[in-house]
């Protein structure tokens, strides 16, 4: 009598609701997930350690009611990584290696591409970037917005902020012209100043970048990572390792868990791997 009842409490039980971080097409192949999902709060890990505040005040994305491609969903999966980070002011950004973990790179580029289109995303690249970086477009605006909160400028000044978030949203090209900038944003030389002073823009030859800021605090937190698990995977016999094994060290340098640095480097071709009957194996190329 007593497995009837559990039982039928079990069946009684109302359904979990799903989460989109766990979500998987039923159609691999088709890449397209049917229905919708409900929202989930995304904290903009931005305000972790923000020196203006006391606490933390997350930030809530807008509703992400459908995942349309693996890829969006590979992005939020990723860009989740940033909500365990603490004491660390850092622009939640994706690489496009890290997505190229997942699937081939011809669908990738592909799936950025219907991204940009729709303002899902923006993809940030220069000549001095060795990989393109992704900002979900509502983490990229969120971000301008403190940025007029951390400037000590007149408030006059920083309106040209508000001027660049509107125009940026229908503009895709990584690069502009400083005279087409001017024209655009119907501003002065002295308001394209303070969006370099702000991390927004910088100059490389003839034109100006977009870029995303505080890009380079990932990015160094990134190299360092790289060196301590190539040090690591070096010291094997046959300069390879079981995934699980990798995951689990520790790396003291990054707030990052090992995954995120194992996708990027993959992705890179820094890494590669392998499946075996024991699990997939990680080697040095």
């Amino acid at each position: 009598p007593s497995m009837k009842r559990k039982r039928r409490a079990s069946i009684n039980r109302p359904p979990s609701p799903p989460d989109i971080y766990n979500l998987r097409s039923p159609h691999k192949s088709s890449r397209i997930f049917i229905g919708s999902t409900p929202s989930l709060p995304l904290q903009n890990p931005l305000m972790h350690g923000d020196t203006h505040h006391d606490q933390i005040h997350p930030h809530v994305l807008p509703i992400f009611d459908d995942i349309e491609c693996d890829t969006w969903y590979n992005i939020l999966t990723i860009r989740e990584s940033y909500n365990h980070v603490n004491g660390a002011l850092l622009s939640p950004v994706v690489f496009k290696s890290q997505l190229y973990y997942f699937d081939e790179r011809t669908i990738v580029d592909r799936d950025l591409n219907v991204l940009k289109r729709k303002k899902k995303i923006r993809v940030f690249n220069s000549p001095k970037m060795i990989v393109s970086s992704i900002l979900v477009m509502d983490d990229y605006l969120y971000i301008m917005d403190q940025l007029k909160d951390t400037l000590e400028m007149p408030e006059e000044d920083l309106s040209i902020i508000d001027t660049f978030k509107d125009f940026i949203g229908d503009y895709r090209n990584y690069h502009i012209r400083k005279t087409s900038l001017k024209k655009k944003l119907k501003c002065s030389d002295k308001e394209i100043t303070i969006l370099v002073q702000a991390g927004i823009i910088i100059s490389e030859g003839p034109y100006l970048w977009f870029r995303i800021p505080n890009l380079g605090k990932v990015t160094q937190i990134c190299k360092k990572a790289k060196a301590s698990l190539l040090r690591i995977i070096r010291k094997k016999r046959f300069q390879e390792i079981m995934q699980m094994e990798l995951e689990a060290k520790n790396i003291p340098s990054s707030p990052f868990d090992t995954l995120f640095h194992i996708r990027d480097l993959i992705g890179r071709d820094v890494l590669g791997k392998k499946d075996t009957t024991s699990g997939v194996v990680i080697f040095l190329k």
